[in-house]
């Protein structure tokens, strides 16, 4: 039935311990023995049936315990993904944690970008007043006498903080809407930017908006990561988020004009590629991004819809714009219904927009999103009027279900 070791020291010959490990249903076999055999005779006699020398022990020594001994195991790194991607901004402190298991002992080491970082050796590597020189992929190495494991590369994105001041876009008609944008501080001409056009969700408002941007705000640091030092020179890109006017709560459709009018603005005034618009919708703003495609199919090289309320009754009309819409199935505020209908749609009229529903994450999946390398390299190497690239879904025979 078990197999194990019977400890003994002079120091303490009145209460051996015992300590097992299951092994069968049948036999208990001592493994070592030393000394401990040669106090037990005299004092016990080993019937045929060795399971009763476990009772004979435990009556014996009142307070013995067995304990089941594990087998040698190499390091784990429980779960997978414990060690996850984030965004700070520049003088913040941050930390990342790996929970591991297997044989004692553990040894750890973190890196940073495959280079071993002096001194990091423990389950937490803190940084403080991060800086550019931060900013990388993190891997910790497990090591014990028996293996070691390491965790996929988790980025850190370290993200400049810039002032954000609400400019104002007014049409030939007089009407205004209100914007921020965001061109990174190594601004170049001679270069050719991306431009990352972000439909807000309910309630962003020209007044309120830094309860939703920038330091301290919903999205903080992960709303920005385009603009991080690296990311900055990786892929040059100009953020662009237009805003409600005061008190406004939803968009309303006579305003989607405007912000078309903004990027054309920007085009004028900055080195943008025509080619590298890419638009993003969030919550109510997955809905205006919906109508924007509907109205300007033409315009976009990619979209990206998370928790998002779009319906369309015209899923031709853009079908043929690479997007990708990501749900959680346990959104409260949007039901996830929405994300699927769209993509039924779009499907149907022979488009093929990559989906991901997460079992979980909430209303806020937005954060993780857009801290997925992948999934951002997709949406920005996209170009208008280019066959797609990277993940692709193929369709050949849609059905009326079918998402």
């Amino acid at each position: 039935m078990m197999e194990g070791t019977l400890p003994f020291t002079n120091a303490d010959e009145a209460r051996p311990r015992l300590a097992s490990s299951h092994r069968d249903g049948n036999d208990l076999n001592i493994m070592k023995t030393n000394s401990i055999s040669d106090y037990l005779t005299g004092h016990t006699r080993f019937d045929q049936q060795k399971q009763f020398l476990t009772l004979l022990l435990l009556c014996a020594w009142p307070g013995a315990s067995i304990t089941r001994a594990q087998s040698p195991a190499g390091p784990q790194i429980k779960p997978p993904s414990s060690v996850e991607h984030k965004a700070v901004y520049a003088g913040e402190n941050t930390s990342v944690s790996v929970v591991a298991t297997g044989t004692a002992p553990l040894s750890f080491q973190w890196r940073l970008d495959g280079r071993d970082l002096t001194g990091q050796t423990n389950t937490t590597l803190s940084i403080t007043n991060a800086r550019a020189a931060d900013e990388g992929d993190y891997t910790v190495l497990v090591t014990n006498a028996f293996g070691q494991a390491a965790n996929r590369p988790a980025h850190l994105f370290v993200v400049p903080e810039d002032e954000l001041l609400v400019r104002n876009y007014t049409n030939e008609l007089g009407r205004r809407l209100p914007y921020l944008c965001i061109v990174p501080q190594n601004y170049d001409p001679s270069l050719r930017y991306s431009l990352f056009v972000g439909m807000a969700g309910a309630g962003v408002n020209e007044n309120n908006y830094r309860n939703f941007f920038g330091s301290g705000g919903l999205l903080g640091a992960d709303g920005d990561v385009l603009t991080s030092y690296r990311e900055r020179d990786r892929r040059p890109t100009i953020m662009l988020s237009p805003l409600r006017r005061s008190s406004e709560q939803n968009w309303n459709p006579v305003d989607l004009p405007l912000v078309v009018g903004m990027i054309n603005q920007l085009v004028a005034q900055y080195s943008i590629a025509t080619n590298q618009i890419h638009l993003w919708g969030f919550s109510d703003g997955g809905g205006a991004s919906v109508t924007l495609l509907e109205t300007y199919p033409n315009l976009f090289a990619s979209g990206l819809f998370v928790s998002g309320t779009g319906l369309t009754t015209k899923p031709s009309l853009f079908e043929h714009v690479p997007l990708w819409v990501v749900h959680a199935a346990d959104d409260s505020t949007v039901n996830v219904s929405s994300a699927r209908n769209l993509v039924s749609a779009l499907r149907q009229a022979g488009g093929t927009p990559i989906y991901s529903e997460f079992a979980s994450g909430g209303h806020l999946i937005a954060r993780v999103t857009l801290l997925t390398p992948l999934l951002m390299d997709w949406l920005l190497e996209q170009r208008l009027g280019t066959a797609p690239t990277g993940p692709m879904l193929s369709i050949n025979s849609p059905t009326q279900g079918g998402l």
